[in-house]
């Protein structure tokens, strides 16, 4: 359910109302979970989610250190799962 985007899950959820009139009430919830795993990213679309994130730079720090490796700051103000700023 976490890897699901706002986006994915509102477009099947406005599709429901169409189909509501002719399908019956405990065939909505698969209806929809079908057609969300249809047009979900699948896991190749979404290889940003495999970044090793860190929410703090004390934390990224103690890392880098542990690790030798660099810190890359990567700032943003939206919801990146969704691409929007």
């Amino acid at each position: 359910m976490c890897s699901k985007t706002l986006g994915t899950l509102l477009a099947a959820a406005i599709s429901v109302p169409l189909m509501a009139g002719s399908m019956a009430d405990q065939k909505v919830v698969p209806w929809v979970q079908t057609r969300v795993r249809k047009i979900e990213p699948k896991p190749t679309d979404r290889r940003f989610d495999q970044i090793g994130w860190i929410s703090t730079l004390t934390e990224a720090s103690k890392i880098s250190k542990q690790t030798g490796r660099p810190i890359f700051l990567f700032t943003h103000d939206g919801d990146i799962s969704t691409g929007r700023c």
